[in-house]
Parts: structure tokens; sequence; C-alpha cells
């Protein structure tokens, strides 16, 4: 296995540029245009406290969001940790956790996929036959650091799900 197949890909120039445009525009009334597939995630450090704040796209699915990345701030929702979620125009609370077993990854990524085909291009993960993750794409973006972050809103859970 190369270096090359297990470094995470590097963030195209454009993304944080991006970042800086996109998450004023989904703290504003206009966030409606694009607040359907993108998010703002802020999160702290678990030793350092540093705060990450990351506009990033998600799928919703069967209460929870999930969010595909290959990231190093993702490591920091091991475990289960309290984030805030600027979803819909909305600020919201909610405990994230990361899957990282292939099995899950592979279910996870089949939603994610069927919900937004673009993620599988910007993560390099193909679309097999069957309608599920490429499994030699799929093993490629796990080794690469690839997980899937699953976040429990809080007002989701208090009213039970509905």
């Amino acid at each position: 296995m190369t270096d090359a197949e297990t470094a995470p890909r590097p963030i195209p120039t454009f993304v944080p540029v991006f970042n800086r445009l996109l998450g004023p525009l989904l703290r504003s009334p206009l966030h409606r245009v694009i607040s359907g597939r993108l998010l703002v995630l802020s999160l702290s450090g678990r030793k350092s406290g540093k705060r990450y704040t990351v506009t990033i796209s998600y799928v919703a699915h069967e209460g929870r969001l999930l969010i595909g990345t290959q990231r190093p701030w993702s490591k920091n929702l091991a475990g289960g940790t309290p984030v805030e979620v600027r979803l819909r125009g909305k600020d919201r609370t909610g405990t994230a956790d990361l899957v990282t077993g292939e099995a899950e990854v592979a279910a996870l990524y089949q939603v994610i996929l069927a919900q937004n085909a673009a993620h599988g291009r910007f993560m390099d993960i193909k679309h097999g036959h069957d309608g599920r993750p490429d499994p030699d794409s799929l093993r490629q973006a796990l080794r690469r650091g690839t997980v899937v972050v699953r976040i429990t809103l809080d007002d989701l859970v208090a009213s039970g799900g509905r």
C-alpha cells in the first residue's frame, strides 16, 4: 500500500473559499438556496479545546444527519461529542458519533450516495452496479481515513424522534 493510497485526498483550493462564503450565507435569510444539502457544524477539539467550524454536505436519514468526511477534525467526534449545527436556518445542538467499521460505513454510504451522488465523486467513492458503494473504492477511501459522522439532534431526542 502506497502513501498515496492512505493519505487523505488534498482539499481542493476552492473549498476554503467556499467555506468562507457559504458559512455566512447559511446563517442568513438566503440560506434556503443551499441549506437542503449544506450545514455549518461546530465542535471543540477533544484535547486542545480548539473550536472547529466547517461548512459541509449532509443527508438526513432515520432522524439523524449523516456526513461523510476524511478531514482530521472528525477524529474529535469519537465516543459521542456535543456539537452545534446551523441547519436550514436554525441553530441546533446534538451529539455526534463516528462510524468507522467497513460494513456500517458501506451501509451509510449507500444512503449518502443515493441522496447526494456528487459527494461520491468528491470522495472518490464509486457506485457499484447494485447501487451500493463499489467495495474497492470504499476500501481505498477507508484507508485514506474516510468516516461517517452521525449526528443525533437534541430536539429530535426530546420529541421522541418526531
